[in-house]
């Protein structure tokens, strides 16, 4: 793979792993400007280039190194996947259930959220008007999940309805300038 690293010093010791041992799993993971990217594209362009070792790469939208190697044409036949660009197939609206019913759905996503954010109980509540008013505005009746307005992917309310709602909601509410302000800003990160 390459010779180990010491800060900016080469160590002079090599690291080695036989080829088979990239045909499972795995995962790089670290802080945000931590080396994930560089430390592992060189080995990666190296496995498939010369061994034919498939991957899947997952990095987040701002980040273009990935791409930037389809450019240069290294890895015929590259396949590219941006979620929510025109045209690449992958799609993900966390606010369209599969397989639940919608009340079951509706909890599961407000536990999610609140699990991952560190919401307060005002960005609760205003979560809480928000996620039932885009449903309400795409036609769904919350007491029974039904949607008067027919079926179809396009009924289902996206993250950009639900981000456009908040701000609305918190203004309602009635709060002061100040924790409009920070509820709104706190919810649309």
């Amino acid at each position: 793979i390459g010779e180990i690293q010491a800060g900016d010093a080469g160590t002079g010791r090599i690291l080695e792993l036989p080829v088979d041992a990239f045909f499972q799993h795995a995962g790089v993971y670290g802080a945000p400007g931590s080396g994930k990217t560089n430390a592992i594209k060189a080995p990666l362009i190296q496995l498939w280039s010369q061994h034919h070792v498939p991957f899947l790469v997952i990095e987040r939208a701002i980040k273009r190194e990935f791409r930037a190697l389809a450019a240069e044409g290294w890895a015929q036949p590259l396949r590219l996947f941006s979620v929510g660009e025109p045209g690449c197939g992958l799609r993900l609206n966390p606010l369209e259930p599969h397989g639940v019913p919608l009340a079951t759905h509706l909890g599961n996503l407000k536990s999610l959220l609140l699990s991952v954010f560190a919401w307060v109980p005002p960005q609760q509540y205003v979560l809480d008007l928000a996620l039932q008013r885009v449903y309400e505005e795409r036609g769904f009746d919350l007491t029974d999940g039904r949607n008067a307005r027919g079926t179809g992917r396009s009924m289902w309310p996206s993250l950009d309805d639900l981000i456009r709602t908040i701000p609305h909601v918190v203004r309602a509410s009635g709060y002061d300038r100040q924790i409009t302000g920070n509820l709104v800003a706190g919810l649309k990160t």
